[in-house]
This record gives C-alpha cells, structure tokens and sequence, in this order.
C-alpha cells in the first residue's frame, strides 16, 4: 500500500509539473472558459483527462518494449515535428474575433471530444509517460501488477486535470482586456508550438 501513495502522488506531481507551463490544452481551457463559460471548460477539461487516461494506459502498454525498439520512440519525435509546425503555421494566422465572449454557442459534448482530440494529437505525452514508468520501475515504485497500472493511469490523469482546474478557475484573472486575449493566446500556442518542435527535433538528434 504504502508504494501505491509514493506511486500515485509522484505521477501526480509529474503529470501537474509537464501541464503547469502556458500549452497547448492549458491555454485553450482557458480560452474556453472565457469565449463559453465554465461548463464548457470543464466539458473541454474532461475530454483531455479522459485521453490522458488512454496515452498512460498506452505508455504502460509499450513501456515493456521500448527499450528494444528504439524506433519507436523516433518514429513519434518525426510526427510530432510535422504536426507542430503545422499548428504553428494555424495559430499564427488564425482569425480571431472582435467579442470573444459573445455569441458561441457550441454543444458540451463538442468541448469534450475537442478536448479528448486535441490532447490525443499530442504524440509527446506517451513518449513522456513511458519515459515516467521506466523511473518508477527502476526505482521499484511500480510493477505491472493491476493494481499499479490503475495507479498510475488515474494519477497522471487526475494531475493534468487539476492543473487545467486551476487554468480554468484563476488564468483569467491574470490578463487585463479580454477582447485581446484571443489573439494573444493564439500567439503563445504558435510560440509554444514552435518550440515544442525544435524540443523534438533535438531529441531527434
């Protein structure tokens, strides 16, 4: 029991520290929240825990051959470079409008599946998550026993959601006109995205 609270409570903390910095899914429920409401955000925020819930599963899933097929990890590096330029490229030109608080009216069930879509096309965090297990096993904090695996995945879910908890709830506040936060969120996601290519780039080479 006691490895299980080390387990959890460490992947935790991993999960919330990878999501703290300004990102891709951090900066657009905050968006939402402020273009939608709460309900949205939070509809927006479930959708990205619930496909954190399947990138972990499935980092537990290749963590046993990883270290034997190298390429793996390398095939992931070389789609996450052509996917973030080409957000990049949309953030940058992207339209933004005058209001961006009135008159959306998107379903909730669209907020959570853009939410689960664009947390999907993040093909950084499996190689993240898998790189998590490798340390934890080698530091016997977790097995492939169920139990662990459960940990794990819930822990690094519910560490990405209370960070984007935190986004929805506080961010707004941090930012003085609202009606410029459209374009400038828009900046930062272009500005991240460039960097998160050159990231994987250099792990690249």
């Amino acid at each position: 029991m006691t490895h299980l609270l080390l387990l959890f409570f460490s992947t935790f903390s991993a999960a919330f520290m990878a999501s703290a910095p300004p990102g891709l899914l951090n900066l657009n429920a905050a968006k939402t929240r402020v273009r939608q409401g709460k309900t949205y955000a939070y509809m927006f925020g479930l959708g990205v825990m619930s496909a954190v819930i399947v990138q972990s599963g499935i980092a537990v899933w290749i963590a046993r051959y990883v270290a034997r097929n190298p390429d793996l990890l390398r095939w992931m590096l070389w789609f996450a470079v052509g996917m973030f330029a080409v957000l990049a490229i949309y953030f940058f030109s992207a339209p933004t409008q005058k209001n961006p608080i009135e008159g959306i009216n998107f379903k909730k069930k669209f907020s959570f599946w853009k939410g689960f879509g664009m947390a999907l096309a993040n093909m950084l965090t499996i190689p993240y998550y898998v790189g998590l297990h490798a340390m934890w096993r080698a530091s016997g904090w977790i097995f492939f026993a169920p139990e662990d695996i459960a940990v794990f995945v819930m822990a690094a879910s519910l560490g990405t959601g209370f960070l984007l908890y935190l986004y929805i709830e506080f961010f707004q506040k941090l930012l003085a006109d609202p009606n410029q936060m459209p374009r400038r969120f828009n900046n930062w996601l272009g500005a991240l995205m460039v960097l998160l290519m050159l990231l994987a780039i250099y792990r690249l080479f």
